[in-house]
């Protein structure tokens, strides 16, 4: 019998009772795996937005605390070092708003639902 034919049958056999058995278990076992990731999903967004909701609460914290410092200082001559200090601060806690923005649009915002008449 030529080799081709023979490769071809080959694929051609019907599979056996325990192949069958094995694609069903296998079926199984991926439809399980399937139904876990809604539930994966729903954590990983309530994580992500739980970390939004801390930079956003520690942004506001920081910058509070800076309004602050910068109140009770208004009166006060700083040197140099300081002054330079108090800027840096005040950069830094600018670099945090996109941080926490980028990690608040990773958990998308439930649609605002509209007013009922």
């Amino acid at each position: 019998m030529n080799i081709w034919l023979k490769n071809l049958w080959s694929h051609l056999v019907p599979a056996t009772k325990s192949d069958h058995n094995k694609i069903v278990t296998l079926l199984k076992e991926i439809n399980m795996k399937v139904s876990e990731l809604p539930a994966a999903f729903a954590a990983l967004k309530t994580q992500v937005g739980a970390i939004g909701d801390q930079l956003t609460k520690a942004q506001g914290e920081i910058t509070t605390e800076i309004a602050n410092l910068k109140t009770a200082l208004a009166d006060v001559e700083l040197p140099a070092e300081a002054t330079t200090a108090l800027t840096d601060l005040t950069t830094a806690v600018g670099t945090l708003s996109p941080v926490a923005q980028a990690l608040d649009d990773l958990n998308p915002d439930a649609p605002a639902t509209p007013p009922t008449p």
